[in-house]
């Protein structure tokens, strides 16, 4: 078995529902301080897992949202140990591994209670404010690779109009994690089709309470930010996820990766 046989099979037993490789030369375009070779100048691929998240929690939104954002949060929690744990598979066969320098790594920091609550010896009233784009940008700026960048990179699926990362088996009811390392894997081939019915569909516009979508496909994260920490105390929303179409289409057996 070679080397990316061996990573894919491995991720498969951790509980990964599908990993897919992208060489480093696909993100030359990106911002400069968001490449894979920004965090290690001799990177030569990222490897993006993807897990499926519970539907039930989802779709019972609003009304049960505490249970969804306990849901997000142990789905998260269990996801970043196994990222950890391929990390380590990883430099056993003799490759550096980094893992957790993510925007979504940081998931907890996009309320500012949860930030002053971690970090309190270094939190000021200022830090973040949903207020200010400016500290959004700083906050999302922690992270050095952007999730779904690597997941299209690698081949996974497609960013819909929702901003969300939307996959062929699952929608957007995923969380996403991703490993840059020095080993160079064998590259999976973009996803080719088209998931998201910018045109005929825009159900996830309409059901966005913060009105942070726009049909022409922008996103204005602080408003999404402000909603969840104002209105909703710093609870996670999740209506986007819950109104995407491809609700419907989602395959919960695992196929092989």
């Amino acid at each position: 078995m070679d080397l990316t046989c061996q990573f894919k099979e491995t991720a498969r037993r951790l509980g990964f529902d599908r990993v897919g490789v992208a060489p480093v030369s696909r993100f030359e375009l990106a911002p400069a301080g968001r490449r894979p070779t920004d965090v290690d100048p001799g990177a030569k691929s990222v490897v993006v897992f993807i897990t499926r998240m519970l539907n039930t929690p989802i779709e019972f939104l609003p009304e049960r949202r505490i249970t969804y954002n306990i849901h997000w949060e142990e789905h998260r929690h269990r996801r970043m140990t196994a990222t950890y744990e391929m990390a380590h598979f990883i430099e056993d066969h003799g490759f550096r591994a980094h893992c957790g320098v993510t925007a979504t790594s940081l998931p907890r920091f996009h309320h500012r209670a949860d930030f002053m609550h971690i970090f309190p010896e270094t939190a000021t009233p200022e830090s973040p404010n949903m207020d200010d784009p400016g500290s959004l940008r700083r906050l999302e700026a922690a992270g050095t690779l952007s999730t779904r960048r690597a997941a299209v990179e690698a081949g996974l699926g497609e960013v819909g109009i929702n901003n969300l990362l939307i996959t062929p088996d699952f929608g957007p009811r995923i969380c996403i994690n991703s490993i840059i390392t020095d080993a160079e894997l064998e590259p999976d081939a973009r996803f080719v089709g088209e998931l998201c019915d910018r045109e005929g569909c825009l159900v996830c516009l309409e059901a966005c309470p913060a009105g942070a979508m726009g049909e022409d496909g922008s996103f204005d994260r602080s408003k999404c930010a402000s909603y969840q920490e104002k209105t909703l105390g710093g609870l996670r929303c999740g209506l986007c996820l819950k109104a995407c179409a491809w609700r419907k289409d989602y395959t919960v057996k695992r196929r092989e990766l």
